[in-house]
Formats: structure tokens, C-alpha cells, sequence
């Protein structure tokens, strides 16, 4: 935008200078008035593409990048939450009935992993619906945890638990870290774009 911004104030310029100022420089072509015609012409152009382009392409990219940091933030927010909540449970002991206390609620831990596959997997889509914006980084740890082993099929073996929560911990914290430098990389160049 700041290119742009900087090609408008020009433009502008030059439209106010032929149509308002009197005093021409020296020409250095042939047919001065058809040279001013034209860098005119020109001008008007540039103006008209600019106020096209900010109307049709950058509002609404605008609206569609806040929308889309929305979501995405909402959608990390739930992977890290599910995070701490299986870290939370990791070392419990399971018996022949193992069940768990979520929200003073006693829920059967095959069923809790089920929902929570089904969340991860929704959350992940979401994501990954415009994977084309995302950066690299935070593209390839949504598609490691969206392909992982442990995350794709169900979890009936109690005694790999702990390497369940092991990996989605570890790759959960890796697409958040990498989340949380995006935020700031984008803060940072919309900073300086508009200073």
C-alpha cells in the first residue's frame, strides 16, 4: 500500500500541476500540450486503478484477514486447551473401566478420545481451509498433527497413552510457538506499513 499510496500522491500532483498551475517547465519534447495530455491521462488512470483496487482488493482482504486470524486463533486456542487437558490425564492409571472427570462430568476416556479426534480433525479442517495464506511452518505442523498415527486411527491400546500425549503435546506446542511468531511477524509488518 505504501507504494501505491506514494504513486497516488504523484499522480495527484501532476493533475493539480498541468490543470491549475500556471507556470510550465521548459519542454524538452516536440508538442508540449500533447506530452501533458498524456502524463494527464496518465495520471487519471493511476488514480482510477488505485480507488478500483482499494474498493475491490483490499478492503475486502482486509475484512477476509481478520476473519480468517479469527478463526484460526479461536481453532489453536482449542488444540492448546485440549493439550493441557491431556496432559492433565496422562498419568492416570487405567483399570477395566477407565473414566475420567471432565466439567464434574465422569466420562469413559474411549469416548472422550473419540470427541476430542473428532474436534482436533474439525479444528484442523478449519485451518486448513486456506492452508494457501498460512505460512509454510504453520502449514506443515497443522498437516503433522492432522496425519500423525496416533490422531488418525482410534486409541485402543491404554499403554500407548502416554506416547499419544507425548507427540500431541510436542506438535501441539510446535504449531502454537509458530502460531504466536506469525502473529507477531504480521503485527510487526502492519506496524511499519502504516507508520
Amino acid at each position: 500500500m505504501k507504494k501505491i499510496n506514494t504513486g497516488l500522491i504523484i499522480s495527484i500532483f501532476i493533475i493539480i500541476w498541468i490543470d491549475y498551475i500556471p507556470f510550465k517547465l521548459p519542454s524538452f519534447v516536440e508538442y508540449p500540450e500533447k506530452f501533458e495530455y498524456v502524463i494527464y491521462n496518465l495520471s487519471l488512470a493511476y488514480m482510477a486503478s488505485y480507488i478500483f483496487y482499494y474498493i475491490n482488493n483490499y478492503l475486502p482482504e482486509k475484512k477476509n484477514s481478520k476473519i480468517i486470524k479469527k478463526v484460526i486463533h479461536n481453532n489453536i486456542i482449542d488444540i492448546i486447551t485440549y493439550r493441557k487437558i491431556l496432559l492433565n490425564i496422562k498419568n492416570t492409571d487405567f483399570d477395566e473401566n477407565p473414566e475420567i472427570v471432565i466439567n464434574r462430568k465422569k466420562v469413559h476416556i474411549e469416548e472422550y478420545l473419540q470427541k476430542f479426534q473428532k474436534k482436533l480433525h474439525k479444528d484442523l479442517d478449519s485451518i486448513l481451509t486456506i492452508k494457501e495464506r498460512l505460512p509454510t511452518e504453520l502449514l506443515n505442523y497443522s498437516l503433522l498433527l492432522k496425519r500423525h498415527p496416533y490422531f488418525i486411527t482410534d486409541l485402543k491400546d491404554f499403554k500407548n497413552f502416554n506416547k499419544y500425549v507425548d507427540s500431541y503435546d510436542l506438535l501441539s506446542n510446535k504449531l502454537y510457538l509458530e502460531y504466536k511468531k506469525t502473529i507477531k511477524k504480521q503485527w510487526l509488518t502492519t506496524y511499519i506499513i502504516y507508520c
